[in-house]
């Protein structure tokens, strides 16, 4: 049973409540949960779907003081392994993998997205809100996301919310405590194991147009590396590049 839990039948935003009770002292790995949220968004203002009282809605924080500011990306994937790590203990499967920067793939559907909101003192980071969504029950989507899936839609089942919501927080705890006592690396590597399309010829699009590239890597920092059939390698930071579906080519 969570401890430092909020508890909501409906939200704007659980990143934007969460942040507003900071207003308070709150112990780290406090947590709020919607059953809806009306305004949730994920990364730079981009829509979340989402059925009430079926999904995980949540925000969760942290305080990773011991982490410099240039090294803020761990942040993503520790994060996002959690979640990784969460999912295929539920659902065994080789298909979950980790769209960049942090989407949580089953094949090539997206399942969860991570927002993450950092507050900085200086050189370090002074706490963190992550939000996630985790598609669970909900089985209808409505909205002109391109291409939703959930854990029901997987595995026929259907889930309860609450026992997903400890076990997803104790994955979260461990690979916090993972980056807390400095396996920076070991997170980084595991991260670039899991990426989505990595070694795969696949299209994208930039601000000059649609491209070919084969996914290399992610810097520390973040940023994209994709190689090219000529040998060049371009870097890109968030909404830099846009992934092309291939229902979309």
């Amino acid at each position: 049973m969570l401890s430092n839990l909020f508890s909501y039948k409906e939200l704007s935003s659980t990143n934007s409540e969460l942040s507003r009770l900071m207003q308070n002292q709150l112990p780290e790995f406090t947590i709020v949960q919607a059953d809806y949220q009306s305004e949730g968004r994920g990364q730079l203002g981009a829509k979340w779907e989402s059925e009430c009282g079926k999904n995980l809605i949540l925000s969760i924080l942290f305080y990773p003081d011991f982490l410099p500011v240039k090294d803020f990306f761990l942040l993503s994937q520790f994060t996002s392994l959690a979640l990784l790590d969460f999912l295929i203990q539920l659902y065994p499967s080789e298909y979950f993998s980790i769209k960049w920067p942090n989407d949580i793939y089953f094949k090539d559907n997206k399942i969860a997205g991570i927002l993450i909101e950092n507050s900085l003192q200086g050189s370090v980071i002074k706490s963190t809100i992550v939000g996630i969504g985790l598609n669970v029950n909900q089985t209808q989507f409505l909205s002109d996301a391109p291409n939703p899936i959930s854990l029901s839609t997987i595995s026929g089942h259907q889930y309860s919310l609450s026992t997903l919501l400890d076990d997803m927080a104790e994955h979260l705890q461990f690979r916090y405590h993972q980056l807390r006592i400095g396996k920076f690396q070991f997170i980084r590597d595991e991260y670039r194991t899991h990426l989505y399309q990595k070694g795969k010829l696949s299209s994208y699009e930039d601000n000059t147009g649609r491209f070919e590239a084969t996914l290399e890597s992610v810097a520390n920092d973040g940023a994209l590396c994709l190689r090219l059939s000529s040998g060049e390698l371009r870097t890109y930071y968030f909404k830099e590049v846009k992934f092309i579906p291939i229902h979309h080519r």
